[in-house]
């Protein structure tokens, strides 16, 4: 896992500002990242995780936007897509409010680092450098 996913360059650690439970101030409590997508050099797939004890704070999407901002401000990527199981309402939520809309739901999709054989229905999603802009500057 941290050789195939968390090794990339464009791949972060999400951390928790200040102590939490007796963790160090800014222990990591999550990964989020840029994936390269292949035959699209403007392009790139954001993933992340983040443990449980954090969900529902608001901090996934806080630094999945600042990662989108980068992606297209810093690399000057044209597109983000981001892909999630059918049944994940939670990574749905965050790419709602990212911006990221549904394309297709692909069936079957191997998902190697799950398991040998594993297979999930995934949604793809996009959003593109036009709609960001749009987004962040018409609000």
């Amino acid at each position: 896992m941290i050789r195939d996913v968390l090794s990339d360059e464009q791949n972060f650690a999400i951390t928790f500002r200040g102590a939490w439970e007796g963790k160090s101030p800014d222990a990591p409590i999550g990964s989020i990242g840029l994936k390269i997508v292949p035959d699209d050099p403007g392009s790139r797939e954001i993933g992340y995780w983040i443990g449980r004890p954090f969900w529902g704070r608001g901090l996934t999407p806080e630094a999945a936007g600042e990662l989108i901002r980068y992606g297209f401000e810093e690399l000057g990527l044209d597109a983000v897509y981001g892909m999630h199981d059918v049944s994940n309402l939670q990574s749905s939520r965050v790419m709602e409010k990212l911006g990221l809309t549904e394309l297709r739901v692909m069936r079957e999709v191997p998902r190697p680092l799950l398991g040998d054989g594993f297979r999930r229905d995934e949604v793809l999603r996009r959003l593109t450098r036009s709609q960001w802009h749009k987004r962040r500057f018409d609000q």
